[in-house]
């Protein structure tokens, strides 16, 4: 597709059943069937598909030029985005004028001066289940 002068990939998306089941315990053996759920079933917030737009461009492969998020509204389940169904955008990313310019490394690095600093990230992820399962030995 063309995405203004550029050529760009455009990509669509929905749940993969597996975290659907993390968020719809209760609907599981539908979801596994691969049944995707209809908007009623999420909660409000959450999209049911994604459209991504990467650009083709040789110099910055793959840049993400757009995201959206939609969720269908009507009940017809058998509707895909840009069908017939109503499909209503909860959120667009837009980026452009994009331009490359040099980083100079020095401008990333952080001082925290006398504060001192303290990585939650492990336990942050085990809170939510996302952490590697730890070798026991």
């Amino acid at each position: 597709d063309k995405l203004g002068t550029h050529d760009v990939w455009v990509l669509e998306g929905t749940w993969k059943p597996a975290q659907l089941v993390r968020l719809l315990p209760d609907q599981k053996p539908l979801l596994l069937a691969g049944q995707l759920p209809s908007g009623e079933l999420l909660p409000p917030h959450l999209p049911q598909h994604v459209r991504l737009v990467l650009g083709r461009d040789p110099i910055v492969p793959l840049f993400p030029y757009r995201i959206e998020y939609l969720r269908q509204e009507s009940a017809d389940e058998s509707a895909s985005p840009g069908g017939a169904g109503e499909w209503q955008t909860l959120l667009v990313v837009e980026f452009f004028e994009i331009r490359r310019v040099p980083l100079v490394p020095q401008q990333f690095q952080y001082d925290p001066g006398d504060h001192s600093i303290v990585d939650e990230t492990d336990l942050y992820l085990e809170r939510r289940g996302l952490a590697p399962a730890k070798a026991s030995g």
